[in-house]
């Protein structure tokens, strides 16, 4: 394993990886190496836009929601 210095880091950064490792059970270090290998390894570098692509791939498969859909589902419920 290689190991590195960041040198000048911010003070919010350093307290919110701090947050984040707490949270998750781990060690700042620990914490700062699943962020950089999060970022690193997704396919866009946008952990946000890899997660609305996975939830659009899942939402795929349902029904569209035109207005005849929610027209026809509205009256179904009704009777």
């Amino acid at each position: 394993m290689v190991s590195i210095t960041l040198d000048n880091l911010p003070d919010e950064v350093h307290q919110a990886l701090r947050t984040r490792a707490e949270r998750s059970g781990r060690t700042v270090t620990q914490e700062a190496v699943e962020c950089l290998n999060s970022v690193l390894t997704s396919p866009t570098g946008n952990l946000e836009l890899d997660a609305v692509r996975r939830l659009r791939d899942k939402l795929r498969y349902l029904p569209k929601l035109t207005d005849d859909f929610l027209r026809r589902a509205i009256d179904e419920g009704r009777s």
